[in-house]
């Protein structure tokens, strides 16, 4: 069975010659490897909220990108003018919201001044992962496309791959968001766990349908869609047809929403092994981030103790 989100769903991103598509005024903001696409995709499934093909069009911060060094392969999907960018929603007819999920748009100063002069009626969400495990996670995700050749604890040392940017402070989340809520209203934004979200979908879809005024009605896949890191794959050329190929990523689009779906973790199982993990990395990565999570605890009021339980 094929669920709302597919009938909706335009090839392209409803792309037209035309720019009348309307302003996003729905942002998913940060951060990677932390269950940002499942939230999209949940999200994209409400009445209420459109999405584009395109999860993460990176408009505000295309600049900061290129000169930042980011990979061309990162540039590719990514939206240079405000024409293209618009043109991403011209699908987009009564719904509330137009959800636009460039997630690093949180670490840029420039790309959250940008999103606000554009869309002063934003809404904007903070998605956060215990960093330890989201850094592990965006490690072995960067070895299988090719980005990072070191071991880990080579790497920590150097942490720049893919996107430009210094992936261990991609996780100083309450760096970060002192940073946003100085930029942005703080009253606008909604912070949720990714422990809280593998828990209880039903709760934190609710909280955050409130937080949007938006009809509490359950989308009608609630199945959990949260996919495994993946580990390095056993055979590169195998594992890039399957991730690059049209058919294959034709496939995936179609059946994101259905119970099918979930063969893609049997299918990683096939095609990946492992990633090494040296013993010793989580607790220097926990030593990186002890302050910060403390910091964190402040902001949003939640003890995060289960983050600071690293293997010794």
């Amino acid at each position: 069975m094929l669920y709302t989100i597919i009938s909706r769903y335009k090839p392209g991103g409803g792309r037209k010659v035309s720019s009348n598509g309307r302003v996003p005024n729905l942002f998913i903001v940060g951060a990677p490897k932390c269950g940002t696409t499942s939230l999209f995709w949940y999200l994209g499934e409400h009445t209420d909220i459109f999405v584009s093909d395109n999860k993460e069009p990176n408009y505000f911060i295309y600049d900061s990108l290129v000169k930042n060094g980011a990979y061309k392969t990162k540039l590719k999907r990514a939206v240079k003018t405000r024409k293209d960018y618009l043109d991403l929603y011209t699908e987009a007819h009564n719904e509330k919201y137009v959800m636009d999920g460039s997630i690093f748009t949180y670490f840029f100063e420039d790309g959250l001044k940008k999103l606000k002069a554009l869309s002063p009626d934003y809404k904007a969400v903070f998605l956060l992962r215990n960093p330890v495990e989201r850094f592990i996670s965006h490690y072995k995700m960067c070895v299988n496309l090719g980005e990072i050749k070191k071991p880990i604890d080579a790497f920590i040392d150097e942490p720049y791959a893919g996107m430009g940017v210094n992936m261990l402070e991609l996780g100083l989340y309450a760096r970060e968001i002192k940073k946003t809520f100085e930029l942005l209203e703080p009253e606008r934004i909604h912070i949720i766990l990714l422990d809280d979200l593998k828990k209880d979908i039903e709760s934190v879809l609710m909280s955050l349908y409130e937080f949007l005024d938006i009809d509490k009605a359950l989308p009608v896949n609630r199945e959990k869609i949260f996919l495994k890191s993946p580990g390095v794959a056993r055979n590169a050329k195998l594992r890039n047809a399957y991730v690059n190929g049209r058919f294959f990523r034709l496939l995936k689009k179609v059946f994101r929403k259905t119970p099918l779906y979930k063969l893609k973790n049997a299918i990683n199982r096939r095609l990946y092994q492992a990633a090494p993990i040296t013993p010793g990395v989580r607790q220097k990565l926990y030593g990186y981030y002890k302050d910060d999570i403390g910091e964190l605890e402040k902001i949003i009021g939640r003890d995060l103790g289960v983050w600071k339980i690293y293997e010794k």
